[in-house]
């Protein structure tokens, strides 16, 4: 037993969290589980107006970092300056980061060189990091030892009819908001996610895509027969869209590397 489901996640589920002196939220999962997702999803929420929709009692400023750091302190100052178009002094950035008026969020620990791995799992020891928000495939051992992990739930073959309904209607696809292409769909959908090997690769980002194709068809007047019927056909569909001239067979080999995923 890892803690309680939270079926919809809110900024009221946070709180207790951020309330604590120094807060850590680790959000573990698969790739394509919805990691990223929610983590920018709190980034909204961290300077939302509304203080209904807020993770603290204050706004925070949200400082998402994608790449590999040694010195967090840095990279913050350096946003931040960009930001404001001026020089901070590093101790103004150090209380900023004391008192959770940044949040920091890491997005692919896992996907980070070493160095970044060891410093960011050290990083109580030399910054006071106090409001930090992580994406990992694997858990990070901070030193602190009090972080807090979530782990997105994966999508069944029971719950994907009433998640991809769910991005139809935010997709606003016209095309596809007629009930018959809908049942189409959902047959096209149920293909992918039972054929063999499948079960395990039901993601998010797996059915983002074929929603997101499939209104492309309906908007288009085309048919629904031309949507993809496996995973790895499913990104290599999307790859080849994004890079028309691109390689073909090294598109193929990364939609083989994330069918398996």
């Amino acid at each position: 037993d890892r803690g309680i489901v939270v079926p919809q996640p809110r900024p009221s589920d946070f709180r207790n969290a951020f309330a604590a002196r120094s807060c850590v939220i680790e959000l573990c999962g698969c790739g394509g589980s919805g990691k990223s997702t929610l983590a920018f999803q709190m980034a909204q929420w961290a300077i939302a107006d509304d203080p209904e929709h807020r993770l603290a009692d204050y706004q925070m400023i949200p400082i998402l970092v994608e790449e590999n750091f040694q010195i967090i302190g840095a990279v913050v100052k350096s946003r931040v300056s960009a930001w404001f178009g001026e020089e901070l002094d590093a101790t103004f950035v150090r209380a900023l980061l004391r008192l959770k008026r940044i949040l920091i969020i890491v997005d692919g620990v896992s996907e980070r060189d070493e160095t970044t791995r060891r410093y960011l799992a050290q990083i109580h020891a030399s910054e006071p990091v106090n409001a930090l928000v992580c994406t990992s495939r694997r858990e990070t051992a901070f030193m602190s030892g009090n972080a807090v992990r979530v782990y997105p739930l994966p999508l069944t073959e029971g719950s994907v009819p009433h998640f991809a309904t769910g991005l139809i209607r935010a997709r606003a696809g016209v095309g596809l908001l007629n009930i018959d292409l809908q049942v189409q769909f959902a047959l096209r959908l149920a293909q992918v996610v039972t054929r063999t090997g499948a079960a395990g690769a039901i993601t998010p980002l797996l059915v983002t895509l074929a929603v997101t194709r499939a209104v492309e068809l309906a908007d288009q007047g085309r048919g629904l027969s031309e949507l993809p019927t496996s995973v790895p056909e499913l990104y290599f569909d999307y790859l080849r869209r994004l890079n028309r001239s691109g390689d073909l067979q090294g598109e193929l080999e990364v939609a083989e590397r994330l069918g398996r995923l």
